[in-house]
């Protein structure tokens, strides 16, 4: 059959195989970041479990208190608050490192599975109205248009429909104007019909 080779499906067309590199490169590329992360989370794991053993370890020797590497207790930053004896574990606990990125995606897939089970439609924000209940939006009512503007029979509306006589009669050239309101027919002189 040599009418294959002429059909856009055919797996042997140049721009198919193009599209199968392509997306086998970015598949590779995404399987070297997911990788990356993975080394990353499991490094910031060991270090975590380290830093957990050393601080246990510092605190079973001989049932002593561990004073800073001063060698005397940590005064408050004024000298007069009181003595900090545990200093040191808490600076070792201020320095844990956290992948932001990992707390994101635990916080992501606990939020999606909450969702799935309902509990936070039921019990979270109110999901917004369905389209139904939902006041229809129409800006273009908001404006006064002129047509409003000249309907109504005031001081304002006179003087906005003069001037727009006159602009318009300055640009016509002596051509009559009409205009429609209300079912009446307004001339540029201003008489009604």
């Amino acid at each position: 059959m040599n009418i294959l080779p002429k059909k856009r499906w055919h797996v042997r067309t140049k721009e198919n195989m193009a599209r199968v590199r392509r997306d086998e490169a970015k598949a590779a590329e995404e399987e070297a970041k997911k990788q990356e992360r993975i080394r990353v989370a499991e490094n910031e794991d060991r270090i975590k479990r380290l830093r957990a053993e050393s601080s246990r370890d510092d605190n079973e020797e001989d049932g002593m208190v561990k004073f800073v590497s001063s060698g005397r207790p940590e005064l408050g930053e004024d000298g007069k608050s009181h003595v900090n004896l545990f200093a040191s574990d808490e600076r070792l606990r201020n320095h844990e490192l956290t992948n932001k990125e990992a707390e994101k995606e635990k916080k992501k897939e606990l939020d999606d599975r909450e969702h799935k089970l309902g509990i936070k439609i039921k019990f979270g924000d109110p999901p917004d109205k369905p389209w139904y209940e939902r006041e229809i939006e129409r800006p273009y009512l908001d404006v006064r248009s002129t047509v409003h503007l000249i309907a109504e029979n005031t001081e304002e509306a006179r003087e906005f429909q003069k001037e727009l006589i006159q602009s318009v009669s300055d640009s016509a050239d002596g051509v009559p104007v009409v205009g429609y309101v209300k079912g009446t027919i307004h001339h540029i002189a201003g008489d009604t019909e």
